[in-house]
């Protein structure tokens, strides 16, 4: 797998400084309350924060999260396949939530992503309120939005239902497919690039 598969482009190469050139790209997959899983183009890894890098954020939303990319050192006599964070590269688009302590704080709970698929099942789970409140969610993040209706299958009603829903999604692309059928998955290949990172979000 190559980084422009993993999602690596200018945006990102372009903050990369010459002083910087040996330092490796790799791009958070996961993170754990200690350490951070990353991934190239060749390997998986593990890493740690640097004190510095703890010490000068400002908001949770400085830290590195899952699909942020960040710039990578290895760590002089440290376990194979583990490495410092040196840099985290600015976003393109994020995902974040408003957490309350001793004030609140924004907390970035996925970055850099391109297509997000807002999923409802057009059953008893269909509730446009809902809906309205995960587009304002997506598009407040600076992604792309498709709504997915699953369940099509099972449900007699579709007209009634996309016409419910058509004040609150307007200019969205809606599309209607079954899941456990394979109906309509076409329509969500169409969106998802070589390079492009997506994410569904909705009710369980």
């Amino acid at each position: 797998m190559t980084l422009a598969e993993l999602g690596w482009s200018n945006f990102f190469a372009q903050q990369v400084q010459d002083s910087e050139s040996e330092l490796q790209p790799a791009r958070v997959c996961r993170q754990d309350i200690n350490q951070y899983h990353l991934i190239t183009e060749d390997k998986k890894l593990t890493a740690k924060l640097p004190g510095k890098l703890w010490h000068s954020a400002q908001s949770k939303s400085d830290l590195p999260t899952v699909g942020d990319w960040v710039l990578t050192s290895a760590i002089p006599g440290g376990e194979p396949n583990t490495v410092r964070i040196e840099r985290l590269l600015k976003r393109k688009s994020k995902f974040s939530r408003q957490i309350a302590s001793d004030k609140f704080d924004e907390q970035v709970v996925a970055a850099n992503i391109d297509t997000v698929f807002v999923v409802c099942g057009l059953d008893d789970e269909f509730n446009p309120a809902r809906i309205e409140r995960y587009l304002t969610l997506s598009m407040n993040s600076g992604v792309a939005t498709v709504i997915l209706l699953n369940k099509a299958d099972i449900s007699p009603d579709h007209t009634a239902k996309l016409n419910e829903l058509q004040p609150i999604a307007k200019n969205t692309p809606s599309h209607l497919i079954s899941a456990k059928k394979q109906m309509g998955l076409d329509a969500i290949r169409q969106y998802i690039g070589v390079s492009d990172t997506c994410a569904f979000i909705g009710s369980s």
